[in-house]
């Protein structure tokens, strides 16, 4: 009976239920010597609680960081680099290049950084203009467009 009402006693403190009365039970000292001292808790690892209904999940509780943990944070790196040296070898060698010199690979990098950061920025305004929130393929048509590489065969005509 004792532990049931010191379970009791520690969900309604968890959950902080106003005034609610929790009946206190009798202890002998050999049970009040036995407990182990609660530990002190900083602000820095303290729980702070979530409102009871998060998005239609139970209850949860977050770092008192407010934010919460999230489950796997990718870490971002220039993901330029993911154009490795073997394919910007394949399009020299079908733009008809023989031999490649070695800072070939980094400034065909920038400048391919650079084309894609142009065409990208342009179809971010044709989308906002058009009230949308997806880039469609009719936005990266007509920044190319813009930009002076005309595509065809995607069957818009404007």
């Amino acid at each position: 009976m004792a532990t049931a009402a010191n379970n009791k006693d520690e969900i309604d403190n968890f959950f902080d239920v106003p005034e609610k009365v929790v009946e206190e039970t009798k202890e002998t000292p050999a049970k009040k010597a036995s407990k182990a001292p609660k530990k002190d808790v900083t602000p820095s690892n303290e729980l702070v609680k979530a409102p009871q209904k998060l998005g239609g999940k139970s209850l949860k509780t977050m770092d008192a960081t407010m934010g919460g943990s999230k489950r796997h944070r990718k870490v971002l790196r220039d993901n330029i680099e993911g154009v490795t040296k073997p394919a910007i070898r394949r399009l020299a060698r079908r733009a008809g290049v023989k031999r490649i010199a070695g800072n070939v690979y980094d400034k065909s990098r920038t400048v391919l950084k650079n084309f894609i950061t142009m065409i990208i920025r342009d179809a971010v305004v044709y989308t906002e203009h058009s009230r949308l929130k997806t880039i469609t393929a009719r936005h990266i048509i007509e920044s190319l467009r813009r930009n002076g590489s005309t595509i065809y065969g995607f069957g818009l005509t404007s």
